[in-house]
């Protein structure tokens, strides 16, 4: 026995979501005030399976629930379509305004007959209804519901049209009876399913839950979730998109199989309506590095990027850096100056191609793709590791993967239906969830001290530098938070911008990307370490001294110091300058380590290029966010008990400036360090108590006034 398997769950948790039940008038009433509204589809089953006698206990079903909920201009309007094997309107959102007509067409509707096609039902609704024309007040941000009812097995395919209402968030609700299939209704209702999915064994429970459906929907579409509705945009749009193929030209993949996916492109292509309005198309190829074969705006018909796809060669490398990458085009293509028209509201697509693991940190490249709303889909081979094509990609079902690449080409049928829907607005994407939270900022002062000298070279400085912005654009810049400041060295330094000279994260990221190198002859480390401390982290350049801001310093640098470092470098930790120290293997690494606060914080790329530096961002960032550069100091009380006797007679003033010495070089405060002094010979003389003098120069003039 099936008979309301799900209806203990559904109708607890959906009790707990609306309410105690009141009566249909104060219903009513309250829908109004709290502004609860909902466009409601039916989609119901007139195949031949249900019957007429049946279909009547549909009607009944369809009139109750309907009764039971609001209509009117701020209210729910319905919509109803039944289904076989050619979906029939009988009536759309808009033709009614009152619950009274609603009811009337309800209770004289014919039965049709037919066969049992849900999937066409389902994109029928789509087409025909989910659009302004239809009556959808989607794009007022008004939720969209749809109610399935079914008693059969579907003719026809459900995975891509109900993939389609999910990523559009509309909420599906299905209602089976007697020998639906449950796995259909899984694949077509909403999450939850305790509250999406009902199945029922016969046809005379549908009455049984009606309340449980409607508490449901007022569940799914109150005011609190109404905000999270994603606008459904009018699906008769000019197909358009911009899609970046960003595929795997690493070892990885291999010469032969670069083929293989060259030939996939091109069969891909050409089902494709590619134009400067239509679809646009740009190839990205990754191995160690990134590279722009060619932009969205490069071509303007179908012709030429079939011919640029058809010529493209394969790059080669030891490394398949996918989170440099999935940066890079974040960067460098989903921008308008890459040729995107993301202003334009046209969606943005990213396709990977992948034959292995990542060589480098995926996690900011997913999250810039996050930022950017992008439609992204992973497609994998060989070795591609799918947990990772799932982090990347928007939805799990947009992960693609074959053993082998000879079965690459399978994957267009699965893929190619997708593109068409992001294309055609069937498949919108759902806006990335900000979280808003109070968060206690970690104020710091910043400054990255870069080699400028002419043996570093201009092709490691450019990497310098756009590393330098990487790390600026993943921190909480501005006057009351993060501050940074830049300076270049080499035989002299050169600052590029002071603490107070940029407030805004943009004005800094386009200051540090507009820097050219010092070009000094020789490097002078020590001097720059100095020039530092004693011209960039002052009340001047900006530097928070009054709020005792943490001081940090990141010397990033590719040669070894003419100058001496030592005096400089424990200057610098006198200072409770927290310093960080990068060298590539040109550098010394005796002398980063003895510059840096601690060799925890040394780094050592394998060489000045995007992908090493990249690798250390994480590393990089972490201490950069939360370490002060000063210790925490621990409270202590020390007693200082020395001889009183006549045996110290002569020796007691050395021991008295001993004493100070010591005491002078120790933090004395009271919740710090505490002292107290005794002298002892017969008996024990207390000179002072712990909490008798608590301040530094309160304990030294006791002990300068000390006497045996």
């Amino acid at each position: 026995m099936r008979k309301h398997r799900h209806l203990p769950l559904v109708a607890v948790f959906c009790l707990f979501l609306s309410g105690f039940p009141t009566t249909h008038a104060q219903q009513q009433q309250a829908d109004v005030k709290n502004g609860a509204a909902a466009d409601i589809i039916f989609l119901v089953d007139s195949s031949w399976t249900i019957g007429e006698e049946h279909f009547q206990l549909v009607r009944e079903f369809l009139y109750d629930v309907v009764k039971s909920l609001a209509v009117g201009e701020n209210d729910f309007h319905f919509a109803l379509v039944q289904f076989n094997g050619n979906p029939h309107t009988e009536f759309l959102l808009n033709t009614y305004r009152t619950k009274q007509e609603v009811l009337s067409h309800i209770s004289n509707m014919s039965y049709i007959g037919g066969t049992n096609q849900t999937g066409k039902g389902l994109e029928y609704i789509m087409q025909s209804h989910l659009t302004k024309a239809a009556g959808s007040r989607a794009g007022d941000g008004v939720p969209q519901v749809i109610v399935v009812l079914t008693d059969g097995h579907s003719k026809d395919g459900l995975a891509l049209p109900s993939a389609e209402l999910k990523s559009a968030d509309v909420n599906v609700f299905a209602i089976g009876v007697e020998d639906a299939d449950e796995g259909a209704l899984k694949e077509i209702a909403s999450e939850p399913l305790n509250m999406h999915m009902f199945n029922l064994e016969n046809f005379t429970s549908l009455h049984d839950i009606v309340g449980n459906l409607v508490s449901c929907v007022h569940s799914s579409v109150s005011p609190e979730r109404a905000g999270d509705t994603e606008t459904l945009k009018d699906i008769t749009a000019q197909d358009s998109a911009d899609i970046i193929f960003l595929i795997d030209g690493s070892n990885n993949t291999g010469s032969v199989n670069f083929a293989v996916i060259l030939d996939f492109l091109v069969n891909l292509l050409e089902k494709l309506p590619i134009g400067t309005q239509q679809i646009r198309v740009g190839v990205v190829q990754f191995s160690d590095e990134p590279r722009t074969m060619f932009s969205l705006d490069t071509y303007s018909t179908k012709a030429q990027v079939l011919g640029a796809v058809k010529a493209l060669g394969f790059a080669g490398g030891e490394l398949a850096n996918i989170g440099l990458a999935l940066d890079f085009v974040v960067e460098n293509h989903f921008t308008r100056a890459g040729g995107s028209r993301v202003e334009e509201g046209v969606p943005q697509v990213l396709v990977l191609i992948s034959a292995g693991p990542s060589s480098d940190e995926i996690r900011y490249g997913v999250v810039a793709l996050k930022q950017a709303s992008v439609f992204s889909f992973g497609l994998g081979a060989q070795a591609a590791s799918r947990a990772e094509l799932q982090h990347i990609a928007t939805d799990d079902n947009l992960v693609f993967t074959v053993p082998e690449f000879r079965s690459f080409g399978d994957l267009q049928e699965k893929l190619l239906p997708y593109i068409v829907g992001v294309a055609q607005r069937h498949i919108v994407l759902k806006p990335p969830t900000i979280v808003t939270q109070v968060i206690e900022v970690n104020k710091r002062d910043i400054v990255f001290l870069v080699d400028g000298s002419s043996a570093l070279g201009l092709a490691n400085f450019n990497a310098i530098r756009d590393f330098i912005a990487k790390v600026i654009q993943r921190l909480e810049i501005g006057q009351d938070l993060i501050q940074v400041a830049v300076a270049q060295y080499a035989d002299t330094v050169r600052p590029e911008f002071y603490f107070n000279t940029h407030p805004t994260k943009r004005e800094v990221i386009t200051a540090v990307r507009k820097m050219k190198p010092l070009d000094g002859s020789a490097l002078y480390t020590g001097s720059a370490l100095d020039f530092v401390r004693n011209n960039l982290f002052t009340s001047s350049a900006g530097y928070r001294a009054a709020e005792g801001i943490p001081k940090l310093l990141v010397l990033i640098t590719g040669g070894k110091s003419l100058d001496e470092i030592s005096q400089p470098a424990q200057e610098l930790k006198r200072s409770s300058i927290m310093a960080f120290a990068i060298g590539n293997k040109g550098a010394d690494q005796a002398e980063l380590e003895e510059i840096a606060f601690d060799s925890s914080l040394v780094f050592i790329p394998a060489e000045f290029r995007a992908a090493p530096l990249q690798g250390m961002l994480p590393g990089l960032l972490a201490p950069l966010r939360t370490l002060s550069g000063t210790p925490e100091e621990s409270k202590r009380d020390i007693l200082f008990l020395f001889d009183g006797s006549a045996n110290l007679v002569g020796q007691f003033p050395v021991v008295r400036d001993f004493l100070y010495k010591i005491i002078d070089e120790l933090n004395v405060k009271p919740e710090g360090t505490r002292i107290a002094v005794a002298q002892y010979s017969d008996d024990v003389k207390v000179e002072s108590r712990f909490d008798e003098h608590q301040s530094k120069p309160e304990i030294l003039n006791l002990v300068k006034r000390m006497k045996i």
